[in-house]
């Protein structure tokens, strides 16, 4: 299992952020500032994490209209790594539907784009775990961002078992 380094090598992702190639699928992490511009020139999804308390400023920051976006998910669940009464933790039944979105068109894209408020925590882990399945390889994101650690072991286990 892959450690998250608890301090980053940079001060942040560079901007503009370009997607992250690898073999099989390439993918782009980015946050609500940036999404209102990006407009992929190549097939794909769209997965947003949304915290249910940014419910109304998630829906200020969307992209542009793309035809080349397959499919789009908002998944909601806080930045957190524990339970707490007033967090949302994501489970399985929100990975698994990351899981499914990506099953279903796994063919028919070639960069899967994920996006957070900030574009370092949650849509990192999303994008590491489903990296790790897809393309054997995770650590450049925690490298280069701090992915929710429970959001990256809940979607992994998941996608394993789906994926591979």
């Amino acid at each position: 299992m892959l450690t998250p380094d608890p301090c980053p090598k940079t001060s942040g992702p560079q901007y503009p952020r370009e997607p992250l190639r690898f073999k099989h699928m390439a993918f782009q992490v980015v946050g609500w500032q940036e999404i209102v511009k990006l407009k992929p020139e190549e097939p794909h999804l769209l997965i947003r994490a949304v915290s249910p308390k940014f419910r109304d400023a998630d829906a200020r920051f969307r992209p542009p209209p793309n035809d080349l976006c397959v499919a789009t998910l908002a998944v909601e669940f806080d930045d957190v790594d524990w339970p707490t009464a007033e967090h949302k933790i994501i489970g399985e039944p929100e990975a698994q539907q990351i899981v499914d979105l990506v099953k279903s068109h796994c063919s028919e894209v070639s960069l899967i784009v994920c996006v957070c408020a900030m574009g370092r925590n949650r849509s990192a882990a999303i994008a590491a775990a489903l990296s790790e399945v897809l393309n054997g390889e995770s650590q450049i994101f925690f490298k280069q961002f701090r992915p929710t650690e429970l959001a990256y072991r809940t979607i992994l286990s998941v996608a394993n078992k789906a994926l591979r």
